[in-house]
């Protein structure tokens, strides 16, 4: 895979290390270097931590294959997570990225996911640089008949939920 030997990680990790906010996410889509963005956050000093989980997930995935991408903390109650959220906030002026793994029912059988990957990638093998990431995930959406595209709105409805339970507490 041409992008997973270049660092490509989003630009937001900088903010979370700038500005004192909570992020509500579901992980590193696996077609990226899931690595790379739990180890960058480390250097910048941002949190991650885990509600429900101990790893870094992986988007459409609840376990990241990656066994070395461990949390800071994990979490199984909003309330001290949100808690731990405004301590960290106020303590160090630097934001927090929550990891909220795709709910059960919604994750992405990893055969599935394995197979519908390998077809996504072989469609998309003509694009180059920055066009990759996008050629791959609208392959993904055709070549899953949209599964990718009904685990994203799950996972999104499962972040924004978390984040409004946190927010209400803070």
């Amino acid at each position: 895979r041409g992008y997973g030997r270049h660092l490509d990680v989003s630009a937001d990790l900088m903010a979370l290390a700038r500005f004192p906010v909570a992020v509500v996410a579901s992980g590193t889509k696996l077609l990226l270097d899931v690595t790379a963005p739990r180890e960058a956050l480390e250097s910048l000093g941002v949190p991650c931590v885990g509600f429900g989980t101990d790893r870094f997930p992986a988007f459409y995935l609840r376990e990241n294959p990656d066994a070395e991408s461990l949390l800071d903390a994990r979490f199984e109650d909003a309330g001290e997570l949100a808690e731990f959220v405004a301590s960290e906030l106020t303590r160090t002026g630097r934001g927090v990225l929550v990891c909220n793994p795709i709910p059960e029912t919604d994750e992405i059988v990893r055969a599935d996911w394995d197979a519908w990957l390998a077809e996504a990638e072989s469609r998309a093998s003509g694009s180059a640089g920055r066009d990759i990431t996008p050629a791959v995930l609208g392959a993904l959406h055709e070549v899953s008949g949209g599964a990718t595209l009904e685990a994203n709105l799950a996972l999104v409805r499962a972040n924004a939920r978390l984040a409004a339970q946190i927010a209400a507490r803070i």
